[in-house]
């Protein structure tokens, strides 16, 4: 499991995970990096990533295929990703950071004490 601090858009940091899954209209996704050169990718639209991050969260609103999705920059204007250019993200709760820390806590001594055995 991946874990972020990103920006929602509210401006708000919050901590969520990523999958390898596909995107569904309205998930939210992250831009992971930012090409430098983005023209051969989306013809006539040379400053495609002008005005997203990938310290941000996005939200897709329309899937055009298998490896294409849309989502609105910071400018409100429409931006098109190709498969390898984002990462789809959900939001953590509290709870769930808890029993994460909790849990790889009692694998970390789990592994100790496993290790102390075969010596």
């Amino acid at each position: 499991m991946e874990i972020f601090n990103l920006i929602d858009k509210v401006g708000q940091t919050k901590i969520y995970r990523g999958f390898k899954v596909k995107p569904q209209i309205n998930d939210l996704i992250r831009i992971p990096y930012i090409p430098k050169d983005t023209k051969h990718l989306v013809p006539n639209r040379k400053n495609t990533f002008k005005h997203v991050s990938t310290e941000k969260v996005y939200k897709v609103y329309k899937v055009v295929n298998v490896n294409q999705i849309l989502i609105r920059d910071d400018q409100d204007d429409s931006v098109h990703l190709l498969n390898g250019q984002y990462q789809v993200v959900e939001e953590i709760s509290d709870k769930e950071i808890e029993l994460y820390k909790q849990n790889r806590e009692m694998l970390v001594m789990i592994d100790k004490l496993i290790k102390s055995k075969n010596k």
